[in-house]
């Protein structure tokens, strides 16, 4: 009981020094959580949370949790990532234990050719909703990352607002303009031999954006569960039939995890997003390698040794 009412007084006194910090920088500290998607790829739903918090956070309005120490916060309480990550968790109390003054929640889905995306921002200290906004997008699933981000711009125009809309109308490039810079990556192509990488397909086209003004070159981070072991590590097995699992994360968005060049099975939490493979060894030394690529092609591996006796 004690214990436990230690726990509590920490919890407290450290929101209400957050709170106060609030006031301080004249900034909402606020956590992004899960935010629930239907027929989504547990990695397309990663980047696309991961564009809404990076885009939150350099409006200036909000100090936005990093998902690094979110992790670090609740490793810190001893809470089960799986249970976060599949919801049965109460956010509010998760916000009051991340020292945040709100939680940001929301869902994506799709009616027929229509995407549709809601966004909750909820008090932390009453439970109540603060904000909602809305967007409704047809076109392409690129597209969506344009939404995220300005979902999160019209949050921060006047966080006072009940309710924000967005509307989002697909642009119509009429075909002389399409054969114009059909014509003009054949340019390109001819000059140097490779034709012009653009990541995010005919996003910037479609939404006239020059450039991606959030692009980063940090590779995402590797973290073994099981075995526990780090970087060019060796560990010793009896049999061949060999699993492992871990966690990848990455401020931008992870878009593939690959084990020894076979995709991992994987699933979208909290912190990140934690793989699973399970392999078969041959006997003798084996050399794993685990890598990660984010949505800007940086490139994150470990790699250990595995000896079966």
């Amino acid at each position: 009981m004690k214990l436990l009412k230690s726990s509590v007084l920490v919890l407290t006194v450290f929101f209400l020094f957050s709170s106060f910090a609030l006031c301080q920088d004249g900034k909402i500290s606020v956590a992004v959580l899960k935010f629930d998607a239907k027929g989504f790829e547990p990695s397309q739903l990663d980047v696309l949370v991961s564009r809404f918090r990076v885009a939150l956070n350099a409006t200036g309005r909000f100090n936005v949790l990093e998902r690094e120490k979110i992790k670090e916060i609740l490793a810190e309480q001893n809470l089960q990532q799986s249970e976060i990550a599949e919801g049965s968790g109460d956010n509010v109390q998760i916000g009051k234990i991340l020292g945040v003054k709100e939680i940001i929640t929301g869902d994506i889905g799709k009616i027929e050719e229509v995407y549709t995306v809601n966004v909750r921002r909820i008090s932390v200290e009453t439970s109540e909703i603060v904000q909602t906004a809305s967007a409704d997008y047809e076109g392409k699933l690129t597209g969506l990352l344009k939404v995220m981000e300005q979902l999160a711009y019209k949050l921060a125009e006047n966080p006072t607002q009940k309710h924000v809309a967005l509307k989002m109308e697909k642009e119509e490039v009429k075909s002389e303009q399409k054969a114009e810079e059909k014509q003009k990556v054949e340019e390109v192509t001819e000059e140097t031999g490779e034709e012009e990488e653009d990541i995010f397909g005919d996003l910037y086209k479609e939404f006239n954006i020059a450039k991606d003004p959030f692009k980063d070159s940090t590779p995402p981070v590797i973290e073994l569960y099981y075995p526990s072991v780090k970087n060019n590590g060796y560990v010793r097995v009896s049999k061949r039939d060999f699993e492992l699992s871990g966690l990848v994360t990455d401020e931008s968005g992870i878009v593939s995890v690959k084990v020894n060049g076979e995709p991992a099975d994987v699933k979208l939490g909290l912190a990140g997003m934690s793989f699973y493979k399970k392999i078969r060894l041959s006997k003798g030394r084996n050399t794993i390698e685990v890598v990660a690529k984010d949505v800007y092609h940086n490139v994150g591996k470990l790699t250990f040794t595995v000896e079966v006796k």
